[in-house]
């Protein structure tokens, strides 16, 4: 069995903050954050490099990065608002919907000194 991992870059261990797209206000980035996003991202990607899009319940992305679905769920509810993430609720069979999620862009990090991105590839179409 092949194991996969997810790279915590140094841009986004030192970032302090991350920047909304839509009005510029700066949050601050917790270290559950900054594990939920580079788990996204690293979902997003994978997803993208078979063709497909990604769907994943809040609840699973909750229990693989270690924290409350009510993180998650805030989290998303952000990236969604400040201009990262696109969110569908797509009926997949009968009565059975799920959410699919796009990452629009790279989450613009903040420090003391610097801003930086964290890499994301974002979506060409």
């Amino acid at each position: 069995m092949t194991e996969t991992f997810c790279k915590l870059t140094h841009e986004i261990m030192h970032a302090t903050h991350w920047v909304s797209k839509v009005t510029g206000q700066r949050f601050k980035l917790t270290g559950t954050q900054k594990i939920v996003w580079v788990h996204m991202t690293s979902r997003y990607e994978f997803f993208r490099s078979l063709g497909k899009e990604w769907f994943d319940d809040q609840e699973d992305i909750a229990k693989d990065t270690g924290c409350d679905v009510s993180t998650v769920k805030g989290f998303i509810k952000l990236l969604v608002d400040h201009g990262y993430l696109l969110v569908e609720r797509k009926k997949l069979r009968g009565f059975v919907h799920s959410n699919s999620y796009k990452i629009v862009t790279s989450l613009q990090l903040h420090n003391k000194h610097v801003s930086v991105s964290a890499p994301v590839q974002p979506s060409s179409d």
